[in-house]
């Protein structure tokens, strides 16, 4: 190849290396941000198991002493190129300098981690959604049902409890809003001023012991 086109090459691996940068760090805050405005993209699961790896590979380079394969890449494309690091076009300028700036190794490794923590961090305030469409039997335990319960909302059986889909669908994150009709409110408030109160389901009672085969009453 060319020189022009190794050099090509090079800015192209440069950007693909901003991207991921931004990725990480973009990640988090609209992951922050997503959760407090209620946006159910910002819990996909495998946005959030992508993000997750994204920052730990980093994390285990900076602790390992790894030098990036992306730099590496980059730096032998430049060389195969024929050009300096980091100068030249307008492209590999701009984005070199905000991907490298000199500071002690320590510095990077802290950064680093406390910023994994932090997204580590993000998965307990801003719980993210399954992999896959089918409801696993392992949100049952979390959820407080049975896994055959859990089973039977995957089948679409019609007569489960529906108090009990809410509590699958709170565990997974996932919210209902109903619409109520005005005349139904008006209904509503009427009952409410005449003093009638919602229906309270009865508790069930124990049954009574039976008595022992032989045992008088006393």
């Amino acid at each position: 190849m060319s020189h022009q086109s190794y050099l090509f090459l090079a800015n192209a691996v440069l950007a693909l290396h901003a991207s991921v940068v931004l990725f990480i760090v973009a990640g988090l805050m609209l992951v922050l941000l997503g959760g407090r405005r209620k946006w159910q993209w910002v819990r996909n699961g495998t946005f959030r198991v992508l993000h997750l790896a994204a920052i730990g590979y980093v994390v285990m380079q900076s602790w390992l002493g790894i030098v990036c394969p992306l730099t590496d890449l980059e730096q032998w494309l430049r060389q195969r190129a024929g050009a300096p690091l980091h100068e030249g076009d307008f492209i590999s300028f701009w984005l070199g300098k905000l991907l490298f700036y000199h500071a002690q190794p320590w510095v990077f490794i802290a950064v680093y981690s406390a910023f994994a923590l932090a997204v580590v961090y993000s998965w307990v305030i801003v719980r993210p959604g399954r992999l896959k469409r089918r409801i696993g039997i392992d949100v049952a335990g979390s959820a407080g049902v049975g896994p055959v319960f859990v089973r039977e909302v995957e089948r679409g059986k019609e007569t489960v409890q529906l108090g009990r889909v809410m509590q699958i669908l709170a565990e997974l994150g996932v919210e209902l809003q109903a619409a109520v009709p005005d005349e139904v409110k008006e209904t509503l408030s009427a009952l409410k001023a005449k003093g009638v109160k919602p229906f309270t389901p009865r508790k069930k009672t124990a049954p009574a012991p039976k008595a022992v085969a032989g045992q008088e009453k006393q």
